[in-house]
């Protein structure tokens, strides 16, 4: 920014000029958990040895150093098992495999423009936040696609198409993993949590990606007005100043049927996605409604831990996805032959090698954290000190819920990030009742 503009910058502004300034010179996640992993092993040679029951239990924790033999072959020679038995790994795979037909056929892309077409200039701002907050559903795919997609809307209706494209990320990123519906991050989110929870041999029966749905539906809702309001109160104004305003030379089509209008193709694979996705739910609900259907167990029971349908989730979401890319790709000629249903999932799974790339780094320090038992001792030295102060209940939620939000500003990953805090606050608040 010129120095006249950093001039006119104040209040909120400089606040979001500041974090940006942190942001930028903030290590990419490979590198901080490389640091992380040193950091643990030089704490790990003071605390060897340390023992401490867990309350309530019998059971003995004991601290070990990394500094041993008995570690440094065990961990050289389990990194490979390691990584690939990670939990985002195993499910991100799985998930991404039903996500990139949709994705790279242009099911998702399709469907979205159909859907904004006829959305009149005074919920313009709203419908896009809703598609935003609910679309990450879709995962870092959605990215690519709609706030350009939501610049152009905002530009068709003359308005300025930075507000549509800052509507559209910020409502993305600002309320990642709120949704009305279950999403992949629920599934892998909860198999960390099941990790965290076996260190201090919690029963993990209970968690499922199911587990997270209340707050995250809810959250859906909830951030809708706020979203809205950031974006027409706060951020408005500032693109209304001059330094914000479009070239006058820059020509933009008054209409959106250049952008939202589709081919004959493109409506019959639309039509027919919908339709394989209703035959799909009604034969996962022919298999869930009987009392002694495929996916209850013995008892009947269907949402509950160990059930044939929790067991399946991941697969079921999965399918949810890839049977309307695969009908849609075929409909709309996008998908000819077998060799190009293999390249879209190529492509899909490449999309993902950042992700791979920091779950190495993830998964290595992941590995020497548990062994040290660092998290043990860290749980339980530190809610016998919130229990001293009487910090439990809605001020202990409280300070989670602010303990995320400015952790989120220097690490949004949300693998990445429920990989450091899973290990200490899900023991820690067990532990506090």
């Amino acid at each position: 920014m010129s120095q006249d503009t950093k001039k006119k910058a104040r209040g909120f502004e400089k606040l979001c000029l500041s974090i940006e300034r942190v942001g930028h010179k903030i290590p990419d996640p490979l590198l901080i958990f490389g640091y992380l992993t040193l950091i643990v092993f030089v704490v790990s040679l003071f605390i060897e040895g340390h023992t401490l029951t867990v309350p309530g239990t019998e059971n003995v924790i004991e601290t070990h150093s990394l500094l041993s033999k008995e570690f440094f072959v065990s961990f050289i020679s389990g990194i490979p098992n390691a990584f690939v038995s990670f939990t985002p790994v195993k499910y991100v795979l799985i998930l991404l495999f039903g996500t990139a037909v949709c994705s790279e056929t242009g099911l998702f892309e399709v469907s979205m423009k159909r859907m904004l077409r006829n959305v009149p200039d005074s919920l313009m701002a709203v419908i896009i936040i809703v598609f935003s907050i609910n679309g990450n559903i879709v995962g870092d795919g959605l990215y690519a696609f709609l706030p350009a997609l939501a610049g152009m809307m905002y530009a068709s209706k003359g308005k300025n198409p930075l507000l549509g494209i800052v509507t559209s990320y910020g409502s993305i990123a600002g309320a990642f993993s709120a949704c009305m519906l279950i999403a992949n991050a629920d599934v892998q989110l909860a198999g960390l949590t099941a990790e965290a929870a076996a260190v201090l041999n919690i029963d993990t029966s209970n968690i499922t990606g199911a587990m997270n749905y209340y707050w995250q539906a809810i959250a859906a809702v909830f951030l809708i007005p706020v979203a809205w309001f950031t974006s027409e109160k706060i951020v408005r104004p500032i693109l209304e100043r001059e330094e914000y305003k479009l070239d006058d030379n820059i020509v933009i089509d008054g209409s959106t049927d250049s952008m939202t209008e589709l081919t004959d193709l493109q409506r019959k694979g639309v039509r027919n996605a919908g339709i394989s996705v209703l035959i799909y739910l009604a034969v996962i609900l022919a298999l869930s409604i009987p009392q002694n259907g495929f996916l209850r167990n013995a008892e009947g029971k269907l949402i509950a831990s160990g059930t044939p349908f929790m067991s399946c989730l991941i697969m079921m979401i999965m399918f949810l996805f890839f049977i309307p890319g695969i009908t849609y790709g075929i409909s709309a000629k996008v998908i000819k032959n077998d060799k190009d249903l293999s390249k879209i999932l190529a492509k899909g799974i490449s999309s993902m090698s950042p992700f791979l790339v920091m779950c190495l780094g993830a998964s290595i320090f992941n590995t020497c954290f548990n062994y040290t038992n660092l998290a043990s001792l860290i749980a339980i030295r530190g809610a016998e000190w919130m229990e001293s102060v009487n910090l439990t209940g809605l001020p202990l939620i409280l300070f989670i819920v602010i303990l995320c939000s400015i952790s989120n500003l220097f690490m949004p990953n949300t693998i990445s990030k429920w990989v450091l805090l899973a290990p200490v606050m899900v023991p820690m608040c067990t532990l506090l009742g």
